[in-house]
């Protein structure tokens, strides 16, 4: 029975260890059992020490703005309460000689968890055992307090154990699953889907299961999810096969490092990630994600980072912005988060007049089934609601981003009358006029951004049917709209349209 037993120190923190066992050509199962002590930090004044540096760094670009010298203490007391404790972070990766994962701990690291040819534990792969040498990977992201004590057995056998919690539950849920009334291709209509991109189940960290999650969205009335556990794709394995009562679930991976996350869209298969560096520039992984008809997006980039959440802030210094197709703007509550949104949509309206054609799009990042106040859903104009209708909508950038509003908005050109919509690219003839047509369903601030800059600024009363603005083209130029409530709360956005001078 190989055990990794091992005491981890902060000298340790942001790195992986990679040990090897044996596995036979008649062994029928193996069980992975992990536990590391402690697991959170309990005194007081070291939590503090940890959060407030984290804190500041966290608003150092804000002050002066939502930050100021008067209203800094209220929100230290507010960070120290809201993130104690603080917790150590260990996780686990079981990769078979193929290459290919096929168990992480993360969530249920503390479950025994087996793998077999026929069935496997939540956060494991099934399928057959190839005998030779198999690695357990041990990532230390997070070494908070000055000692972790770390235990991973991992136990292979010839036989199987019957009646593991952690597999019974995946039986469960897969029979659940497929208990639901699937339908292919549902809805066939060229229309506005709503969805959420980032999911996360119990196969990571998150709290429900797959079918738990199905039947949430329905009755929230979303088309679509992307399921997007991190660093692995366990609860997409063998369940996406149809559209379950009208909700689509995309397979997804969200690539969680030491240094940053990022979705890996249309992507049900491994994402390993061990060999980035702080300094890498990502384009041969992501290319690998294109080749496959994948899409790649930076998540939360400007989210609070280490030690409060270990690795989640975007801080790799030499990503290629240019590679990526999408930047998750809007991450989890407005009422929560809105300084990170503000900075996100800074960055992208920053990469958008750099010529390059990123999609802003929107996740709860949900670990349990509930809707936060301020959560925005990503819609996606698609011809069908379908994984491949709805990722090519996404790839093309017609999206709008809403915590609650129907947003439509139209360019169209005085000379030709072509008219365009979110995602679409106008051409029109040097020194013309464009019509920009806004609609909403409810009242609000409007704004008709240019080249990242508001340009008009107007009153939206929901009774009123439709706003214009006229403006004159004198170059290549991109709209985008956004909309606010009465008291300035971001209600949502639109990606581009893009104005071509011929």
């Amino acid at each position: 029975m190989p055990v990794f037993s091992k005491v981890l120190t902060r000298d340790h923190n942001k790195t992986h260890a990679v040990f090897t066992f044996t596995v036979t050509g008649d062994a029928q199962e193996i069980l992975i059992k992990g536990d590391y002590r402690p697991r959170i930090i309990e005194d007081p004044s070291l939590n503090q020490q940890l959060i407030l540096p984290a804190f500041h760094r966290y608003i150092e670009s804000q002050k002066g703005s939502f930050f100021t010298d008067d209203n800094i203490p209220h929100y230290e007391k507010y960070a120290v309460e809201r993130f104690t404790p603080i917790r150590n972070l260990i996780d686990y990766t079981i990769v078979d000689p193929e290459g290919r994962m096929r168990a992480r701990g993360s969530g249920s690291f503390f479950e025994t968890k087996q793998i077999t040819e026929e069935v496997a534990s939540i956060g494991c792969i099934r399928g057959r055992l190839p005998a030779g040498e198999w690695q357990l990977i041990v990532e230390a992201h997070a070494v908070a307090t000055p000692e972790v004590s770390v235990t991973i057995e991992v136990e292979v056998n010839n036989s199987i154990t019957p009646g593991l919690e952690a597999t019974q539950k995946r039986i469960k849920e897969r029979t659940r699953v497929a208990s639901l009334e699937q339908t292919k291709n549902q809805s066939k209509e060229s229309r506005w889907y709503k969805g959420d991109l980032h999911v996360h189940s119990y196969h990571s960290d998150g709290t429900n299961s797959l079918d738990e999650l199905i039947c949430y969205f329905r009755e929230q009335g979303y088309d679509f999810f992307m399921l997007s556990d991190h660093n692995f794709y366990a609860g997409s394995q063998d369940d996406l096969r149809g559209d379950f009562n009208e909700v689509v679930v995309l397979p997804g991976v969200e690539m969680s490092t030491f240094y940053g996350h990022a979705l890996a869209a249309n992507w049900p298969r491994d994402l390993p990630w061990f060999h980035l560096r702080q300094d890498d520039d990502f384009r041969e992984l992501i290319s690998t994600i294109h080749e496959a008809g994948g899409l790649f997006g930076v998540a939360h980039p400007y989210t609070i980072g280490d030690p409060i959440c270990t690795g989640c802030r975007w801080d790799y210094t030499n990503l290629e912005w240019g590679m990526i197709d999408f930047l998750e703007v809007w991450n989890g509550s407005w009422l929560e988060r809105k300084i990170e949104v503000i900075q996100a949509l800074k960055k992208w309206e920053e990469l958008v007049n750099s010529g390059h054609r990123i999609v802003a799009t929107s996740g709860s990042d949900m670990h349990n089934a509930n809707r936060e106040k301020g959560v925005a859903a990503t819609f996606i104009k698609a011809d069908s609601c379908t994984a491949k209708g709805l990722f090519d909508g996404l790839r093309k950038g017609r999206v709008f981003v809403s915590q609650g509003p129907n947003i439509g908005f139209y360019l169209s050109s005085v000379a030709t009358g072509e008219r365009c919509s979110v995602g679409d690219e106008l051409r029109v003839p040097q020194d013309s006029k464009a019509i920009a047509e806004i609609s909403l369903d409810v009242t609000a601030q409007v704004e008709l951004v240019q080249d990242g800059w508001p340009r008009y600024s107007a009153t939206f009363d929901a009774c009123q049917g439709k706003l214009e603005f006229t403006d004159e083209v004198t170059k290549d130029t991109w709209y985008y709209l956004r909309a606010f409530d009465r008291e300035n709360n971001l209600l949502g956005f639109t990606n581009p349209i893009y104005v071509m001078v011929e």
